[in-house]
């Protein structure tokens, strides 16, 4: 902006005229906002000048125009400026005699003070305006005037929330702040108050701790209600602090909880005693939330004081709660009896204003909330206190705000019960009570209000979810309300809640037991999936989706007499729904859904004259308004009855869509595949070119759907489709094979189901798909899963067509061949086996050409021979020339390329029932010869215990077992064993105990007890080898006696040692967390121990002049750390010692490179299940951080200690990231300083905002 513009401006401003000061204003705001504005010192001044002149124009416009110009300065002047317009302010929000321009002044500086570090590139910084502001302030705060002194609080206070940790002198304001408390305002001693709980967290600790104590020694010295209102304003103050300061009350927890009850016990007697009451209880609450682990020990007496003052209601004289001997409900209440209580009930209800008691119900609500959060593996010691009284409360509350508070803290009981399912006794104890409070809840709900519905509908929701028959129970006592509040158009969040009530009642009810009520109940529901409001009409089409199967529960037999006259009204409603193209895509899904469920359940009806019936049913129903405009079928509104085509129809019409392509797929899958063998052939045929159109699209879930969709199809239409067509399709779906692996299994049930039906085309279709198979076997991309599904479309297709057999295997040889990769040689010799297995003439052809060809030297050959000889005896081939197969084998043994396939081949021979290749092999290692050799034989060895044990075909006698295992111990003492070597002896060792457990477990406990490392190592490994995912008659054995025994060496002297215990416990956490669910309290000390660096397992080693330290702990370290993770991600909850696991994490930030990547791990973790333990070690963790994230390589560094230190830099900025979304990490002090100085400084700002992206990125935010 130019000077001359500046002036013409200014000028204007000056101006006599209003209008030409408000225009000027305006256009001096708008050149503030300008980023290209640059002021010098005069312009400045000159501007400065005319916004505070204007700030107190008589105009009301133009001086909020001119507040609005003061905190766009901000970021254009300097600390000198904006000093001086901070004072002019300040003196006359002092000293002016016009309590207007006070006021102005006032909202001027908190303007500023709003706006201060807002600019990114603002010349005054947060901490420079600190230290001009700050002493300006303490001077209005310390102000004769009380006024001023309001005012200066209030100041104080926005600056303390936006830049707390920067003020100065903080200790001198807190002092301050605490003589306050007998300052005789109110509005003073709560501003006060404020202002301390935002400085708790920046307040130096000693200083913190001393006004801590000095507020509790205060309150200890007026015992009772002696001092009520003194005491009630510091215990106000601490529950300031306490949410301010958090974990730094850790302290003080144990001496403010023992003053919260006294002062409780105490005040509860005194009638003006409830103002003290609920300030212990907020207090109590924020003990909890913030400081969980110091609060821990006192759940109990909590408890017990927030279950007294829940009931606290000294004005309400006839109390509904019920005595202790009164059963929860009686059953043999009649009508009569149950309306006169209800009108008791109703008299009783009133809400006094002079009443505040409901405080007191309302923040022990609250508190009791927070402590289910805070401890859900305690509930169940504290669910025979709490449920009981938090389901009278709600019975019995006459506040509504309370009763929702205690809705609240009853529902987060029914989440902790649902969470934690498997704890037997919580669920007994629920299932004990869960009919007498679903009935009860059910009597509540006549006659409240809006408010209290949707409560009490959002907990039998949650109730009826986890046991659905408890919805028949109460259908026939809230039928007539469900049908009141679903009619009820102006409360629609009620209608949702009442809704998804209902849907989870229709879906676990067995069948209608009451069918008058479900007709009534159904009847609204369809009329609400017509509403307008999207959330009710997706909700309702969701119920009735549920309602179908109450309406027909068997699909072989009639829809019941009485339920008929609701299946024309359903479809009815679903066509009108589809008809309507601008509905929101919620409700379209929802629509299509319905309409899927439907007709694959009631299809049928709609065929035929069935409609005709239907409508005679729908009008020989009840009359009501609703049903009167429909008065039973006639030749004109017979035509506009639904059918089954035209409603399929319109799905095939929304494949148009893109918005609904997917769910129409789905839709027409599920009819297609409808028990009803629905008659839908001839407009499939339309929607085939559309399904086949998708398979080229990029949409992975639509090119999946389309081929499910398409083999259903296939089935459907069972044989209809014609040659041509099907040899399209398979032209079409035949390059998906080696797409992606979910798309290629969804191919392969295609083609199964096209052989199936279309066996005379069943080789021709091979043979077009063949080349993609191999394709797809080829990938280095392959997994099991997709082999298998593989292998079983080959067998099925194989078995359609017998006479070409062999023809396919020999194909499927000379692939394997020419494979070129050991993945290819080993999906190829699989399919081969599995192909020739069930004709004894394809085994022995097959047997002849391996002999044949791995007479050939090419290695690919010979490795793609012996994966077939494995292969055999995985399939218990009968073979004719066993023994010259064995010798093809030790031939190829010695050759260094082929050595591997060969000891598996020979594992795979010596796995076939009643043959003499094992003793053949235990022969070899029962000779001391060359090592090498016994290598092989080892290796076998595993092939082959592998296969029996996870073969069921397979079996071996146990005296055979049993000289195994005695080879496997003689073997493992070699001191010339290797580690690949003692690894395999465990696998053996392992295998041999799932094959024949009660020969081999015995030994694991010799071998556990030994006094040398190798045999406890060998048992360990070989016990993590038998600890499988799928379930094994071992385990029970495993868990009761020698994983306990087993895991007690995790504090065993040798370091070898400790780590097999810790990766057995990590594979058993893993794999089978039962296992050792019940070893965690004495499992988990040693396991941390094993994070601690251990100096004696330091080396160094002379390398002439230089010297290198070898860390023999180290991967110790790294598996206890990998061990921890699984831990904490399984079961965070069930373990002990929090703090321990917190402290070990936070030590091994400092610790190596690989050890340092996963304690960030493990941080980030934690930080999203405990929060609260991390935020007191925040301050801790910013030296390791500051280290790692400034670490510098050297100059001549290689390419790869480059990559490293950048994933080291990367790793700990996720960590950071994930504790600074921590609520209250911006308080502590270091913290903020790190983050501010470090994280946010030049050279690290674009990493660690890059990291928020790929965070927010994958939240999908």
């Amino acid at each position: 902006m130019s000077s001359v513009a500046l002036n013409l401006i200014l000028d204007k401003i000056s101006s006599a005229d209003k209008d030409f000061r408000y225009m000027a204003t305006s256009d001096l705001a708008r050149e503030l906002k300008s980023s290209h504005l640059v002021l010098d010192d005069f312009e400045t001044q000159k501007i400065i000048s005319a916004v505070l002149k204007q700030l107190n124009d008589s105009s009301g416009d133009i001086s909020g125009l001119a507040n609005t110009c003061l905190g766009t300065l901000v970021g254009k002047v300097d600390a000198k400026h904006l000093d001086s317009m901070c004072a002019v302010l300040l003196d006359q929000m002092k000293g002016d005699k016009d309590g207007m321009r006070r006021d102005i002044a006032y909202l001027g500086v908190k303007t500023v003070i709003q706006n201060i570090g807002v600019y990114e590139h603002a010349r005054v910084t947060a901490l420079g305006a600190a230290e001009f502001l700050g002493p300006r302030l303490m001077a209005c705060v310390v102000d004769d005037k009380e006024e001023v002194t309001l005012n200066g609080y209030d100041l104080l206070l926005v600056f303390l929330t936006q830049h707390g940790p920067l003020f100065p002198d903080m200790c001198a304001i807190a002092d301050t702040c605490v003589g306050e408390f007998d300052n005789a305002r109110p509005g003073i001693r709560k501003k006060a108050m404020q202002c301390l709980g935002k400085m708790a967290a920046s307040l130096p600790g000693k200083h913190f701790d001393g006004l801590c104590r000095k507020i509790l020694e205060n309150m200890r010295q007026h015992p009772g209600t002696s001092a009520m209102n003194k005491v009630q304003t510091m215990m106000m103050a601490m529950s300031y602090i306490a949410r301010g300061a958090g974990y730094r009350m850790d302290a003080h927890i144990q001496e403010l909880l023992s003053l919260c009850f006294d002062f409780v016990g105490a005040a509860l007697e005194d009638e003006d005693g409830v103002d003290l009451v609920e300030s212990c209880l907020v207090v109590l609450e924020l003990c909890v939330s913030k400081c969980p682990g110091s609060t821990e020990n006192k759940r109990s007496d909590i408890a017990k004081v927030a279950g007294r003052c829940i009931r606290y209601d000294p004005n309400y004289a006839a109390d509904s709660d019920m005595e202790e001997d009164e059963p929860l409900v009686d059953s043999d209440m009649g009508d009569e009896e149950e309306q006169e209580e209800e009108d008791y009930d109703d008299e009783d209800a009133f809400s006094d204003d002079d009443d505040s008691s409901w405080k007191v119900r309302r923040a022990a609500s609250k508190l009791i909330c927070t402590e289910v959060k805070q401890y859900p593996t305690h509930v169940s010691d504290l669910y025979d206190l709490l449920q009981p009284i938090l389901i009278k409360r709600a019975i019995s509350e006459r506040e509504d705000t309370v009763r929702q508070d205690i809705f609240n803290s009853y529902l987060e009981l029914l989440k902790v019960v649902d969470a934690d399912s498997k704890d037997d006794e919580l669920v007994q104890k629920f299932d004990r009570d869960a009919e007498d409070v679903v009935v009860k809840f059910a009597r509540l709900v006549k006659k409240q209000t809006v408010q209290t519905k949707c409560c009490v509908y959002k907990a039998l929701h949650s109730m009826v979810v986890m046991r659905p028959a408890l919805f028949s129970l109460v259908l026939p006592k809230l039928s007539s309300d469900i049908v009141a509040c679903l009619q009820e158009d102006s409360a629609f969040a009620l209608q949702v809640q009442v809704l998804e009530c209902i849907e989870a009642g229709f879906d676990g009810m067995p069948g209608p037991d009451n069918e008058e009520d479900l007709v009534k109940i159904s009847e609204e529901v369809l009329e609400c999936a017509k509403k307008k409001y999207f959330a009710s009409a997706a909700i309702a089409l969701k119920t009735c989706r549920r309602l179908v199967h109450l309406i027909r529960p068997d699909v072989s037999q009639p829809v019941p007499q009485n339920l008929a006259g609701l299946v024309l009204p359903l479809f009815l409603t679903i066509s009108d729904v589809l008809s309507v193209s601008d509905k929101p895509q919620e409700v379209k899904n929802a629509a299509i859904d319905c309409a899927a469920e439907s007709l694959a359940w009631m299809g049928d009806l709609l065929e035929g004259t069935q409609v005709e019936a239907l409508a005679k049913d729908f009008a020989a129903m009840p009359s009501n308004t609703k049903r009167a405009k429909i008065q039973g079928p006639s030749e004109d509104y017979t035509g506009h009855l639904p059918r089954l085509k035209d409603i399929v129809a319109v799905l095939i019409e929304k494949l148009n869509n893109e918005t609904t392509r997917l769910s129409a797929l789905r839709a027409l899958k599920k009819i297609i595949d409808s028990p009803l063998h629905l008659d839908v052939q001839d407009a499939l045929d339309d929607a085939i070119s559309s399904i086949k159109s998708y398979l080229k699209k990029l949409d992975r879930q639509l090119r999946i759907l389309s081929v499910e969709t398409l083999s259903s199809v296939i089935t459907c239409k069972d044989g209809a489709l014609g040659s041509e067509e099907l040899n399209s399709i398979i032209d079409e779906l035949a390059p998906l094979i080696s797409d992606d692996l979910g798309v290629s299994n969804a191919v392969m049930d295609f083609l199964e189901n096209a052989a199936d039906t279309h066996p005379d085309m069943a080789f021709s279709m091979l043979e077009r798909v063949f080349s993609n198979i191999q394709q797809l076997m080829s990938s280095p991309t392959l997994q099991k899963a997709s082999l298998e599904k593989l292998r079983g479309f080959l067998s099925k297709t194989l078995n359609q067509i017998p006479a070409h057999r062999q023809e396919v295997i020999e194909k499927m040889f000379n692939f394997g061949m020419q494979a070129n990769s050991k993945n290819a040689s080993i999906a190829a010799a699989t399919c081969v086996a599995q192909l020739a297995q069930p004709s004894q003439d394809a085994c022995h052809f097959v047997e002849r050409e391996v002999l044949e060809a791995i007479k050939n030297p090419a290695q690919d050959v010979r490795i793609f021979c012996l994966y077939c000889i494995k292969d055999m005896g995985v399939y218990q081939f009968s073979l004719n020339k066993e023994a010259e197969l064995r010798q093809a084998v030790l031939d190829c043994l010695p050759e260094e390329a082929t050595s591997e396939a060969a000891a598996i081949a020979l594992g795979g021979l010596a796995s076939k029932n009643r043959s003499d290749h094992l003793d053949f092999v235990l022969g070899n290692l029962s000779q001391t010869g060359d090592k090498k050799n016994q290598y092989h034989m080892l290796k076998a060895l595993n092939e082959g215990l592998e296969i029996v044990s996870s073969n069921d075909a397979c079996n071996l006698d146990p005296s055979k077992i049993k000289r195994i295992v005695e080879i496997l111990i003689e073997r493992n003492t070699d001191d010339q064993n290797n580690e690949e070597v003692r690894s395999i002896i465990a696998d053996c060792y392992g295998h041999a105990s799932l094959i024949a457990p009660d020969v081999v477990l015995p030994t694991f406990g010799e071998q556990l007890k030994s006094p040398d490392s190798r045999s406890k190592i060998m048992a360990l490994m070989g016990l993590r080898n038998a600890t499988l995912e799928s379930e094994h008659r071992i385990d029970d054995l495993l868990a009761t006696t020698w994983i306990p025994e087993a895991l007690q060496l995790m504090s065993d002297p040798d370091v070898s040692v400790r780590r097999a215990a810790t990766l057995l416990l990590s594979l058993a956490a893993h794999n089978k967390f039962k296992l050792v669910a019940p070893l965690l309290a004495t499992s988990t000390p040693p396991l941390l121990e094993q994070t601690k660096p251990d100096p004696n397992l330091v080396r160094v080693i002379n390398l002439g002049p230089f010297k290198h330290k070898v860390d023999d702990g180290l991967e110790q370290r790294k598996s206890a750390f990998d061990c921890l993770g699984i831990l904490i991600s399984k079961c965070w909850n069930r373990l002990p010692e929090h703090d321990a696991i917190a402290d070990a994490i936070v030590s091994g930030c400092t610790d190596q490179y690989d050890v340092k990547l996963k304690c960030h791990d493990l941080m980030i973790s934690i930080a999203h299940q405990d929060p609260i333990l991390l935020l007191s070690r925040l301050e801790r963790m910013v030296d390791p951080f500051t280290s790692t994230l400034t670490a510098k390589v050297k100059s001549d560094a290689v390419r790869q200690e480059v990559d490293r230190n950048e994933d080291m830099i990367r790793s700990c900025l996720r960590a950071v990231d994930a504790l600074e979304r921590i609520e209250g990490a911006s308080d502590v002090i270091g913290w903020k300083t790190f983050i501010d100085t470090c994280v946010k400084s030049k050279p690290l700002l674009d990493k660690y905002m890059g990291i928020v992206r790929e965070r927010k990125q994958a939240e999908g935010i």
